[in-house]
């Protein structure tokens, strides 16, 4: 699906239904495909809103037939790319995707959290992401579900980019209620 969204941007491959609605082919997929096009389709939507979070996530909540439990995943992936285009921001701009989460309504709210905890991970200092990923988890901003699920995201999937006693070391940092989150 990637690919289809990435060539859509080209008018040699007359994708242009594409181009102007990136989630055009999704429901047509089988049911088993439909988040992964989704998801694979979001910087096509990143593309025609100018990066803007709030209007991107309007397009996932207009999927039809679909529950928050398939359009909640797909607007966590899309606030992992607050952190890309925030990377050059002092703290990836925190505040301001906390306050973009809280204009969400739920559960989408606790969705972007994730993603922004998530985008921490994939987009920060590969060495060290897990610094500012955890730092943002302790902001004070964060209401106490948003900072439940921060840690969770992060501490659960440690293992994906550090080793076991790297891992294990990291959760020792951590205030004991979330170490429950480490593997």
């Amino acid at each position: 699906y990637n690919s289809i969204e990435i060539l859509s941007s080209d008018p040699k491959y007359k994708l242009s239904q594409i181009k102007a609605d990136p989630f055009y082919i999704c429901p047509s997929q089988k049911d088993e495909y439909q988040q992964a096009c989704y998801t694979n389709m979001l910087p096509g939507i990143l593309r025609i809103t100018n990066n803007d979070l709030i209007k991107g996530e309007k397009y996932i909540e207009k999927i039809v037939g679909k529950d928050s439990s398939f359009k909640g995943p797909i607007v966590s992936d899309l606030f992992h790319e607050f952190i890309r285009i925030n990377l050059d921001r002092p703290d990836y701009n925190k505040i301001e995707g906390i306050n973009l989460c809280h204009f969400l309504a739920d559960p989408y709210r606790i969705y972007c959290i994730e993603g922004l905890s998530g985008g921490h991970m994939k987009y920060g200092d590969p060495n060290n992401a897990y610094i500012k990923g955890l730092a943002f988890c302790s902001t004070s901003e964060l209401r106490d579900d948003e900072e439940d699920v921060c840690y969770n995201s992060i501490l659960s999937r440690l293992l994906i980019w550090y080793s076991p006693s790297k891992s294990k070391d990291i959760c020792k940092t951590v205030p004991g209620k979330f170490q429950k989150y480490c593997h």
